[in-house]
Formats: structure tokens, sequence, C-alpha cells
């Protein structure tokens, strides 16, 4: 008798999603966890709303639109270029952080932890930055440079040109100093950063 009643069931399984409310960071991202995706840069620096499931992160906005969807990894940082005006796209390539990295490891150990760390926590805001930390090389030596690097490190302190610059020209500050570890980079992070991100981590992850 209630067998007619009965309907098939669904060819997808049930999937258990999770809504967030997340605001558009200034560099075309949105974090959900410890983890960010890229959002179309049209949008701009507004709130949108996040569906996860296991596999699948989903960006509307108010309306309930669909703005972007991306299907969730293990990287850090998930991005679709296209998100990007071409101008940007060109800053952004990949090439561009891998080079910086290369020239910061030929100064030693702890610039290139240093500089990628950096990198790590927002490449597109801490580009200028980290070029800015290179291109001291100009008029200044390797040992200076990875003596200021390691200094730093040690002591966990935000890197900036202006910081590097007064450590460089005050050699006798950081020389002689214990070694900070060159494993696996922990973010430093600047008051820039902090106002939008919730928690330390960027981009050198594909």
């Amino acid at each position: 008798m209630e067998r007619p009643l009965l309907r098939p069931l669904p060819l997808d399984p049930f999937e258990i999603a999770v809504w967030k409310r997340a605001r558009v960071h200034p560099d075309n991202y949105v974090q959900f966890g410890r983890q960010f995706f890229s959002v179309p840069h049209t949008v701009g620096n507004v709130s949108v709303w996040i569906r996860a499931t296991d596999k699948i992160l989903t960006i509307y906005d108010d309306n309930r639109q669909l703005i972007k969807q991306h299907l969730i990894t293990a990287a850090k940082r998930h991005t679709d270029w296209n998100d990007f005006p071409e101008n940007v796209q060109a800053v952004l390539h990949e090439d561009t952080y891998a080079r910086l990295i290369a020239i910061a490891a030929r100064v030693g150990p702890h610039f290139r932890k240093l500089i990628k760390a950096l990198l790590a926590n927002h490449a597109f805001l801490n580009l200028r930055r980290a070029q800015g930390l290179i291109r001291l090389l100009d008029t200044n030596a390797r040992e200076q440079l990875e003596g200021a690097a390691a200094y730093l490190l040690a002591r966990n302190i935000s890197p900036s040109v202006k910081t590097m610059r007064r450590l460089l020209e005050n050699p006798g500050d950081y020389m002689g100093e214990p070694d900070a570890s060159t494993d696996e980079p922990t973010p430093a992070i600047g008051e820039q950063t902090r106002s939008f991100i919730r928690s330390a981590d960027y981009f050198i992850n594909p």
C-alpha cells in the first residue's frame, strides 16, 4: 500500500554543508578555515557567503547569486588566475616568487627564510616589501643581510626595508647573535596583514 508513495533515492549522496559569512580581502581572496580562495576582482572588498562541503567551496553574494566555486584540495591557497586583472596576473605569476626566493637563497638560509615567510603571509601585498629587501643587495654585503635576517627571525620581528636598513647601519646590533632555525618558515605578520587575516600564513603553496 505504501510502495506507490515511495520515491527513488537521489543519485547524489547527501552532503553536509557549512555556511559562513566572510569578507573579500584586499588581495581578492576569502579565508575559510586555514585556507584561502580567490574571488573575481570585480567583486570588490565586500562581504560574501561561503558554502563549503568536504570537496567543494562555493561563494555567493548577498542575493545568493553564484560568484565562484573551488574544488577544495590540501593546498593552503586556491588560486584561479582569471580572477585577477591582467596586470596583476603578470605580477603574481609564480615565477616571480620562485625568482625572488632563488635570489634570497644565494644570500643565505636565513635571508631565504625571511623572504619566503614574508611572501607566505600575503604575497600580493608583501611583494613590494620583498623586492625592496632584495634590492638591499645592491648596496650591502650578503653576510650583512644574512646576519640581519637571522636577528629578525630570532625575535620574530616583521621585516621591512626600514628595519633592515637600520640594522645594516648598526651591524653591532646583530652580528654574533644566536643562530635562528632555518627550518620551515614561521611567518612574521605585519600590521597591514594583521588587519585583514585571521591567522598567520601565504602563497608559495600550489
